[in-house]
């Protein structure tokens, strides 16, 4: 089973030449990486002394700054009957690949989520974002959380999947109109038209992305809360019950975590993150909405 590995890259060079020796390294041969650059080619140096001539590293460019665009630009140019996401500050485990064919063929799951590990690192002062579902667990239907779906640093799926949801919103994601939240406003959008997602903790990556609690605080943790509550707002805008109850849930959830900081004084305290999430439904209900596709309009 041929995977394709699409990884877009945009001026973070210190990260690029690891991802594409660990994949260089991975236990399942049959794969092809596909690079998209969007930095004008200044990572092209990086990727090749990486790739060592290996044909199976392929460099795209695109010269348009949305993450979504480039991930949409990777699975049109792809071979692969899995198509499988990471980013450009991850390291997968060698078998990562390994793992996710068996998977596939083992199962009848259309999408797998992994775990996604962080190295070593000073709790006190930052954080790396995570994922670890603990056991696997198949999500089948529209009451889910987003919180229950996994994340695009460690995403996979059958080419067929694409036919069924279509592709990535571009309008959502760094570069667009949402600054946050294409991995979880597909993985959303696929469970609603019926795609099964196995969550599972066998296939990692290792994710090298740290942060500060400062920037937590600002950008980051902005982006993050507006890309959590953005998927809900759409299907809010088409009056369905479960996208009302889980986001309400989650956000009461959020709530509960930030009294119980504020009670211990410990930070970060959690209130932006709350103030976000508001900020992140009143967003989505702003651009056009495709209701066949689920997909925001650009504006004309």
């Amino acid at each position: 089973m041929k995977v394709s590995v699409i990884t877009c890259a945009r001026y973070r060079h210190e990260g690029i030449g690891r991802l594409v020796r660990s994949i260089r390294e991975s236990t399942h041969p049959d794969f092809e990486l596909l690079i998209v650059d969007q930095s004008g080619g200044e990572i092209e140096t990086e990727v090749l002394a990486a790739a060592e001539g290996d044909r199976r590293v392929r460099f795209l460019r695109l010269n348009e700054p949305v993450r979504s665009k480039a991930m949409n630009h990777g699975v049109r140019q792809s071979t692969g009957a899995v198509l499988a996401f990471t980013n450009d500050l991850c390291e997968p485990r060698p078998d990562w690949l390994e793992v996710l064919a068996r998977l596939f063929c083992q199962t009848t799951a259309d999408i797998i989520c992994g775990k996604v590990s962080a190295p070593p690192y000073d709790v006190s002062t930052g954080y790396i974002c995570e994922f670890d579902p603990g056991r696997p667990y198949l999500v089948t239907n529209q009451w889910c959380s987003l919180r229950q779906l996994g994340v695009g640093a460690n995403m996979a799926m059958r080419r067929s999947v694409f036919a069924r949801v279509g592709y990535f919103d571009e309008c959502i994601g760094p570069g667009g109109i949402i600054p946050s939240g294409d991995d979880r406003d597909f993985l959303y959008r696929a469970v609603r038209v019926g795609c099964r997602v196995l969550v599972t903790p066998d296939p990692e990556v290792i994710h090298h992305d740290y942060r500060s609690w400062e920037e937590d605080g600002r950008d980051a943790g902005r982006s993050h809360s507006i890309g959590l509550a953005v998927p809900y707002a759409k299907f809010m805008r088409r009056r369905d019950p479960a996208a009302f109850y889980h986001y309400l849930s989650d956000f009461l959830g959020d709530a509960r975590h930030a009294a119980s900081r504020v009670a211990r004084m410990r930070r970060p305290l959690g209130i932006n993150r709350l103030r976000y999430y508001l900020e992140g439904a009143a967003q989505g209900f702003k651009p056009p909405l495709d209701p066949g596709t689920m997909v925001f309009r650009k504006h004309s």
